[in-house]
């Protein structure tokens, strides 16, 4: 564990990985490696597991709400990428 980039310290240090936002059991972290795809990130839970199957159900369940407010983050900023590359004439269908 003390090699672990996602995990907090023993004096509650800051993981080395970057920290977007905190949950309760969980965190949103930017890679510490390459990005698979553009704006890739990660839903760490914050007590080391050596994998997700290690996770109780609270972990799970706040991994799930994570991900629903990922994806409609996502959607939301494809809508508007693609609102503002409309001039005011156009008009979609």
């Amino acid at each position: 564990m003390a090699s672990c980039h996602f995990c907090f310290g023993e004096d509650d240090s800051p993981p080395n990985a970057p920290v977007i936002a905190m949950g309760t059991r969980v965190y949103l972290s930017c890679t510490v490696k390459d990005e698979l795809v553009k704006g890739h990130c990660l839903i760490v839970p914050i007590q080391h597991h050596l994998n997700m199957l290690e996770g109780d159900d609270d972990v799970w369940d706040e991994v799930r709400v994570k991900l629903c407010i990922f994806h409609v983050y996502n959607r939301l900023a494809d809508s508007l990428s693609e609102l503002h590359e409309m001039s005011h004439a156009d008009v979609r269908r």
